[in-house]
């Protein structure tokens, strides 16, 4: 009796455990598809124009019995509105299908179960994640606490362009893969630095995006893992030989003329024969860089090096399809500057437009054949000819014209980062005061040591102020968002 009470009781627990096994993370009889049911799915997205552009159009020619209702992220996320806030709301107010998401967002609803687990899913239609960008997926499943909560279809990184032709006529070997920013700067110093304004050369240039000299202060931090704060945002942690070396490395190298000022001539008004790219920001409409022969030195010729996101080769493109007769700069890629004790990890490697499926989704199977198309290497080919972006499949790692783009795949994503919080209002404050601290450095009218003090005390002020209300915020990644966004203007 008692042997058949315990059998009684292990079955009983059999079918429970099987019960649970069957929900949350390992479901997938929800995600059945039937290409002949009429459905509607409801999409968050930058813009109803950009995802018919991009996405919607295309699907719907192959699955015509599927159709979207955009809701549209851009216009709904003010300044002066919290974003994490308001993206959140869009979601619980709305209750889309398909939600696309930056890093930022998609860690936090992963953490929060708000998103449907794709390893099931993936696992059951064989879908091939095997030649995908191991780098896309390693971020991913690290954001997502070990599981994929999405896919993206791109990504962005950065690498170091060089125009050959000047080094050549220096007699200067070419840069490599994995090298230190210190060896970068030294080698952007053995560039001459005579001639005027209008016509010299400089070792390296900064990406037109790159406003302010302090940008290169805190990419190297960066590269490093140095953070600006402590975890809780509460005390400045700058005030170390490790900040203070990379400090004056930058200022000395600004100093010798060898780096180009930050774009002074890239915000500006489109001149004749020339591109611009309006982000839609600013108080008085979109802001315009001109992608002309003075807004980059590098297209124009004028710089050895710059260090740039693949948006430069549609620079590039742009400036042949303005100027049929210009010379075309005989350049090569490697790899970024890396930190050398961690020669194989990117801080430029960013994953921003990320497709997932809301937890609560009626309509999983049709939002997860979406997600597989996007991802699907029919679209990688096509998008592979156009998108300014990386492509995530690994075949597709060649621009247009066929030229390897292997320098911008070779690194990993540095998995320590993790999402900062900042005082509202210390980042905008203390970059003010970063900037004029590091432009006096620069200009000598302060030293050094008297420059990265002012930098710690003056930091440490602005802190302490923002704390006083006690929000919080993080930092938003704008980035590869942005491209989603831009307009390209032809003057």
């Amino acid at each position: 009796m008692k042997s058949l009470n315990w059998l009684s009781l292990v079955l009983v627990m059999v079918i429970v455990l099987s019960a649970c096994s069957s929900k949350g993370d390992n479901k997938t009889a929800g995600a059945a598809f039937d290409q002949d049911e009429k459905v509607t799915l409801k999409v968050l997205y930058f813009n109803e124009q950009a995802f018919y552009s991009q996405y919607g159009s295309v699907f719907q020619a192959k699955y015509p019995n599927i159709e979207f209702e955009v809701i549209p992220t851009m216009g709904n996320m003010g300044d002066d509105k919290d974003p994490a806030a308001e993206f959140e709301k869009l979601i619980e107010e709305n209750k889309p299908d398909l939600i696309m998401m930056n890093a930022s967002q998609y860690e936090k609803l992963s953490a929060a179960s708000k998103l449907y687990a794709l390893d099931s899913v993936i696992q059951q239609d064989k879908f091939d994640i095997e030649n995908m960008v191991p780098a896309v997926i390693e971020f991913l499943k690290n954001k997502g606490g070990g599981k994929l909560y999405g896919l993206s279809p791109t990504f962005s990184a950065k690498a170091l362009f060089y125009n050959k032709d000047l080094f050549d006529a220096q007699g200067l070997p070419y840069p490599t893969d994995k090298m230190s920013w210190e060896d970068v700067l030294k080698l952007a110093q053995q560039f001459p630095t005579t001639g005027t304004d209008d016509t010299r050369i400089y070792g390296l240039a900064q990406s037109m995006f790159t406003q302010d000299p302090t940008e290169l202060v805190k990419t190297i931090a960066d590269s490093k893992k140095l953070s600006i704060l402590d975890a809780e945002g509460k005390n400045l942690t700058m005030d170390t030989p490790e900040w203070k070396s990379i400090f004056e490395e930058v200022v000395t190298a600004y100093q010798s003329n060898s780096v180009s000022l930050s774009g002074d001539s890239a915000f500006s008004a489109a001149p004749a024969k020339s591109s611009s790219v309006s982000s839609s920001k600013g108080d008085d409409g979109p802001k315009r860089i001109s992608i002309g022969e003075n807004s980059n030195l590098f297209l124009s010729g004028r710089a050895a090096m710059m260090i740039d996101s693949s948006f430069m080769l549609n620079q590039m493109d742009m400036m042949k399809n303005m100027d049929k007769d210009a010379k075309p700069i005989n350049m090569g890629m490697v790899t970024e500057p890396v930190d050398p004790a961690n020669p194989d990890m990117s801080d430029s490697f960013s994953v921003s437009q990320i497709f997932g499926v809301d937890a609560q989704s009626a309509h999983v199977g049709a939002a997860w054949e979406f997600i597989k198309y996007v991802h699907s290497d029919d679209l990688a080919k096509i998008r592979s000819k156009s998108s300014p972006e990386l492509i995530s499949r690994s075949a597709y790692a060649k621009d247009k014209q066929g030229n390897s783009l292997e320098a911008f795949y070779k690194l990993k994503p540095n998995s320590d980062t993790g999402l900062q919080l900042f005082p509202k209002g210390f980042r905008e404050a203390f970059s003010e005061v970063a900037s004029a601290e590091t432009k006096a450095a620069i200009s000598k009218s302060k030293s050094i040591d008297e420059a990265f003090a002012a930098i710690i005390e003056k930091g440490q002020k602005v802190l302490t102020e923002a704390n006083i209300s006690g929000e919080m915020e993080t930092e938003q990644e704008e980035g590869n968002m942005m491209i989603g966004s831009m307009q390209v203007f032809r003057n």
